[in-house]
């Protein structure tokens, strides 16, 4: 079988652990990898890098020397990593069931020599060599089939430009003063950033992020990108202003040590893993934190309300006004509906538009505030050792708006990624009214209905955005929480105000079964919950 080749070289952990990344972007279940190589020159480190990147960063993946055969079946593409080394004949093999798991899984061997005249051909074939001059750096020869070829080339072209973004970093790092500084890609979000957590020797620690600047996605709204339509940031100074209003203002925004805006690179205080997604799932967890951490977060928001909104998103008319909301809301007639095999004529979707620009003019009367759009689960992180609601670490901030009070607390408590029920809900959203509005029952009902409305807008446009990251940018993984996001909706679409919405998916015949369990004839407010 005829083999392409390239050739490179990993100066460092950190290129070996972005190379892995890329593999794990275009390996598929089926694929025969060998990992070959002296003793030491670091095949089970990649294969643990390219497993993480398949699965979580934090994953432990313990070498198979010893259980021969160790499988990953979680991730985004099902890995069964076998080490060869200690078998003392080739056809001890045919009892680890190594091919039959190619119908399911991508195989890693390691030591695939031992086995010589017992294995097929691989698919792709990874040799490694220790670099002499760097004990940190190896030599790589990347081979693959013909029948990978598209895949591998372009993860060879990919790999050229990582290449010289990784310089770019490099440099970047040590202008900064930590190039000595251990490297670690880490979880990032559905956005074209990157980021790492940097280690110096002596305990200290910064979050690099990587950013280089773009739009997301083709001008089709109305001759823009989807980005530059709803006010989305497309590059690094978006964070730093908000950042920096945040941090001015007291509040637990990560602190910037060094940045290079042009290249997009910015190194940042760590603030942490502890994020409010993680800690629900934490069994070790108690109850109580969990509360102290829902009930800061609300008081956070009652802070931040209080003030007027950042003045640079007024000076660049970042508001979230009726047109926004109608182009976030329609990604839900883009991606969720043709998912659901469900198409509209252009009169149902300019009525659709139509009511949210309604809406907004006509319901919407709070005053506008910093709304912050992504004050969720994964972006909320918990600071124990500071007072109050100083205790709540803020990130992914660039996207912040001005508009409704109502927004970021439906983003806490109607959370797409972990479950909040409706008595937890009713809770916490009683207690910023009662904080913010006192006995002003006008006030409350206000925000009440706003909330509600709000609610609504959100959760149809995340059901877009996950079916997008789904089909679009090949990350299915997100649709796992759509039940939660349609009973959300469920929720927010009994309220008064959203009738016209009901009536909408009625008189469009658009036949979901979660639309069934919405009673309008009954729908009670928010402050009936």
């Amino acid at each position: 079988m005829s083999m392409n080749e390239i050739n490179f070289h990993l100066p460092s952990e950190a290129a070996t652990s972005s190379f892995a990344a890329l593999l794990a972007g275009v390996i598929q279940a089926g694929d025969l990898v060998f990992l070959s190589g002296d003793m030491g020159a670091g095949k089970t480190a990649l294969a643990r890098a390219l497993i993480q990147s398949l699965n979580h960063p934090d994953l432990t993946v313990a070498s198979p020397t010893f259980t021969l055969v160790y499988p990953y079946d979680d991730g985004r593409v099902p890995v069964l990593h076998a080490d060869l080394y200690r078998i003392a004949q080739p056809n001890e093999i045919k009892e680890l069931g190594l091919i039959e798991a190619l119908n399911d899984y991508a195989v890693l061997i390691e030591w695939a020599e031992n086995a010589k005249g017992h294995l097929p051909d691989p698919d792709i074939h990874i040799q490694l060599q220790l670099d002499p001059s760097n004990a940190m750096a190896r030599f790589i020869q990347l081979s693959w089939s013909d029948a990978c070829s598209p895949r591998l080339q372009a993860l060879a072209t990919e790999w050229q430009a990582t290449t010289d973004r990784q310089q770019t970093i490099r440099s970047f790092i040590e202008a900064a003063g930590w190039g000595e500084a251990n490297f670690l890609h880490i979880a990032g979000d559905a956005s074209s950033r990157s980021f790492a957590r940097l280690t110096k020797a002596n305990g200290d620690h910064a979050i690099l992020m990587d950013w280089p600047a773009g739009p997301d996605g083709p001008a089709i709204y109305d001759g823009k990108p989807y980005s530059q339509k709803v006010h989305l940031a497309e590059a690094a100074p978006d964070f730093c202003a908000m950042v920096e209003w945040l941090h001015g203002k007291g509040f637990s925004a990560p602190e910037i040590y060094s940045s290079a805006l042009d290249d997009g690179l910015i190194l940042l205080e760590d603030l942490g893993n502890d994020s409010l997604d993680r800690l629900n799932i934490d069994p070790l967890v108690k109850p109580q934190t969990l509360a102290t951490m829902y009930m800061e977060a609300v008081e956070f928001l009652t802070q931040l309300h209080e003030l007027a909104p950042a003045p640079h998103l007024l000076e660049q008319r970042k508001i979230y006004d009726g047109d926004v909301l109608a182009t976030e809301a329609s990604l839900f007639l883009d991606w969720y509906l043709p998912a659901e095999k469900i198409t509209l004529d252009e009169a149902a979707r300019q009525s659709f538009i139509g009511l949210w620009q309604d809406l907004a003019i006509t319901q919407l009367k709070s005053e506008p505030v910093t709304v912050l759009r992504d004050f969720h689960s994964p972006n909320i992180l918990w600071l124990p050792e500071r007072q109050c609601a100083f205790r709540i670490g803020l990130i992914d901030v660039q996207d912040a708006v001005a508009g409704s009070p109502a927004y970021d607390l439906v983003s806490l408590l109607q959370d797409a990624r972990i479950d909040v029920d409706e008595a937890t809900q009713s809770h916490w959203l009683n207690h910023y009214c009662q904080t913010r509005f006192g006995s002003n029952n006008l006030a409350k009902d206000q925000f009440l209905s706003e909330y509600a409305i709000l609610g609504v807008q959100r959760n149809l446009k995340i059901a877009g955005i996950f079916h997008r990251l789904a089909v679009r940018d090949g990350k299915p993984q997100y649709r796992v929480h759509l039940p939660r996001i349609e009973t959300y909706l469920v929720q927010g679409l009994a309220h008064p105000a959203l009738a016209p919405f009901v009536q909408w998916f009625r008189a469009n015949d658009i036949d979901l079964e979660w639309l069934k369990r919405i009673e309008p004839n009954s729908a009670k407010s928010q402050s009936e919950m």
